[in-house]
């Protein structure tokens, strides 16, 4: 599954919906971009992802991060990035281009999007915060209040069964 797709964009020149478009401008150019590329072509990028994947961590704040990243989400995947790197080489431009068209494109059945915008204190800012909040956005003002009233994610493992072998945590 994925957790997210991140772009963060910032101006001091363009309005919130002119950020927007620039980031629905830009997925359709990426789209465009990938979508010539063959099997072949796709290997490099596939082999420079497992690299990253699997390269060891330079600090132990990296490490900590990764294992904290499992206990808060409540997956308890030690493996996660093995695991992962062994998925990559089964994915093909048809399984990507699907993914894209489902997930991450305008209009995609499976796209789902989340926008934070901070506004700075601009003669436009009223104007630009009541835009942002017309529709079915969704305005969280207090996130304390938001954080307490706001549903909290299932747990993968109602039971809290973890599932860490004998060898990975040292016991005989």
């Amino acid at each position: 599954n994925l957790a997210r797709v991140l772009l963060i964009v910032q101006s001091s020149v363009r309005d919130p919906r002119g950020l927007q478009q620039a980031v629905d401008d830009f997925l359709v150019s990426f789209r465009a971009q990938i979508e010539p590329l063959t099997d072949g072509q796709l290997t490099p990028f596939k082999a420079s992802l497992k690299e990253e994947l699997l390269r060891s961590d330079q600090r132990l704040a990296s490490e900590t991060g990764r294992w904290f990243g499992e206990i808060a989400g409540f997956q308890y995947n030690w493996r996660r990035r093995e695991e992962e790197a062994a998925l990559i080489d089964q994915i093909s431009m048809k399984d990507l281009l699907q993914f894209f068209d489902e997930r991450i494109a305008a209009g995609g059945s499976l796209r789902r999007r989340a926008t934070t915008a901070v506004f700075a204190n601009s003669p436009k800012r009223s104007e630009y915060m009541k835009e942002m909040t017309s529709g079915a956005n969704l305005v969280v003002e207090d996130p304390v209040k938001f954080g307490e009233k706001a549903a909290k994610w299932p747990l993968s493992d109602k039971e809290l069964t973890m599932r860490v072998s004998r060898e990975w945590v040292g016991h005989s």
